[in-house]
């Protein structure tokens, strides 16, 4: 018996840190919304070249098919909910929400009147491993076929640790950050690193967005005098972009309980 598919609800997905990527994000529908996709015929697809999310109705090719129709009959199926996953462990270093807690989770909501949707926090039900909340689709809300789900990238502090070997032999006489469109950095300032290791920290003044792919990096610029002849010399290197692996949170200080991601150079 021959079948076609015809598209009904998309949900773009997009990501501000991984741009064009795609995100590593997939639905999971609950049994009761699994039972009413296949009672309605409804298939479920994900675009595995974008974060495109497409949900298709059959129709048997035997059948009259009335797109008018079979729309109005589609909408009126109420909410439909699945639980998102990840497979990327790192998804929350990256992105501006708030981290998995045992008694919430997140929901993601279409609204009456805008294709946004929404993300908020919620009872946990989560079952799915590497779930990171629910999808609430309510057919009755749909403004129209196309659904758009925005993700912002985390904002922290970017801070670089130099670290100048002894063995390099010189005296630094001035160090400064240039961090171009990223802005300033505060520092020097002198700490240890492991309790044994000097180095030079700089922490930009404001928190930054974490970037994938830096257009221009900051640029670390020393002036310093070599022994024995003590001649000055100039230096400037590029600092590399930030690992949200490393990300980590504020202790202590007037910054306590601030997100912060941290690189070491060596000189």
């Amino acid at each position: 018996m021959a079948l076609t598919y015809h598209p009904w609800i998309t949900i773009n997905v997009n990501h501000e840190y991984l741009g064009e990527s795609s995100i590593p994000l997939d639905l999971i529908p609950t049994q009761d919304t699994a039972r009413i996709l296949e009672a309605n015929n409804i298939l479920l697809r994900k675009d595995s070249n974008s974060s495109l999310f497409q949900f298709y109705y059959r129709v048997e090719e035997s059948e009259t098919h009335d797109e008018e129709i079979m729309l109005n009959r589609l909408i009126e199926l109420g909410e439909l909910k699945f639980e998102v996953t990840t497979g990327d462990e790192w998804f929350f270093n990256y992105t501006e929400l708030p981290f998995p807690k045992t008694e919430t989770s997140l929901e993601f909501r279409n609204e009456e009147f805008s294709d946004e949707m929404e993300i908020l926090e919620a009872e946990n039900t989560l079952v799915q491993p590497n779930a990171i909340g629910n999808m609430i689709i309510n057919t009755n809300l749909l403004n129209s076929p196309s659904l758009q789900l925005s993700f912002m990238s985390r904002n922290v502090y970017w801070e670089y640790s130099i670290i100048i070997p002894e063995g390099r032999n010189i005296q630094v006489e001035s160090m400064s950050i240039d961090g171009g469109t990223l802005g300033e950095f505060n520092g020097p300032v002198e700490s240890l690193i492991m309790n044994t290791q000097k180095s030079q920290n700089f922490t930009s003044k404001e928190p930054i967005k974490l970037i994938r792919s830096l257009e221009s990096n900051p640029v670390i610029k020393f002036s310093y005098i070599t022994p024995p002849n003590n001649n000055s010399q100039n230096l400037e290197l590029k600092l590399p972009n930030l690992n949200p692996n490393q990300l980590a949170k504020y202790g202590e200080g007037p910054l306590k309980g601030r997100f912060y991601v941290k690189t070491i150079v060596y000189v």
